[in-house]
């Protein structure tokens, strides 16, 4: 074989190489969201909200949020998962100082999704569920009126409110603003114990 034969051959090889990793890193993109959490405009902690997608329909996303608030040492932790555009299953904790004071998890059992957790009883859904609370910082939620909460375990409602800014209201009446650019949250706004809270994209 000619020295000229194996150089090209060599560089067909590489090519095809080159364009594999491509694809696995496209296939499997990672993008973190680091937001401060500002209480009352000041700066009490931080969130940090990680999606892997293996495709636009399968991914994963996991939310962190450490606050120190009210001499309260908080951490909260969602994660979940789709397949092929449908939640297959979710997680959802909270932790002050050191104690698990709440937890719920959904599980795809026989079809449908099993919700168990420290404030629900055994509940089933069997309907497909496209779009959850977990996804608004990543996702706009466009043309939904109700998305599932991980941590209830049960559906709240979302509407928009202008240009890109959505309300979220809670069933104890609490009441989470969000706020999009480029499919993106920038901002979400809520309230705890009567002092105004930002999350604000860094």
């Amino acid at each position: 074989m000619s020295f000229r034969m194996r150089h090209l051959l060599l560089l067909i090889f590489l090519s095809l190489i080159s364009t594999f990793e491509a694809n696995a890193i496209d296939r499997n993109s990672e993008q973190i969201l680091h937001y401060k959490v500002l209480v009352n405009e000041e700066e009490k902690g931080h969130l940090e909200a990680r999606i892997i997608r293996a495709s636009e329909e399968d991914f994963s996303i996991s939310l962190v949020t450490k606050l120190n608030v009210f001499f309260l040492n908080i951490i909260s932790d969602i994660r979940l998962e789709y397949s092929k555009g449908v939640l297959v299953s979710a997680s959802s904790t909270k932790h002050i100082n050191g104690v698990r004071t709440e937890h719920t998890e959904v599980k795809r059992v026989n079809g449908g999704l099993h919700v168990t957790g420290s404030e629900i009883d055994d509940l089933k859904i069997t309907t497909p569920v496209t779009f959850s609370v977990g996804r608004l910082y990543h996702d706009e939620p466009t043309g939904f009126k109700t998305i599932l909460s991980e941590r209830l375990g049960s559906n709240v409602e979302v509407h928009s409110i202008g240009y890109r800014s959505y309300e979220l209201k809670q069933p104890d009446g609490t009441r989470n603003y969000f706020f999009y650019k480029d499919g993106v949250c920038m901002e979400m706004q809520t309230r705890m114990r009567g002092r105004k809270v930002r999350f604000i994209l860094i």
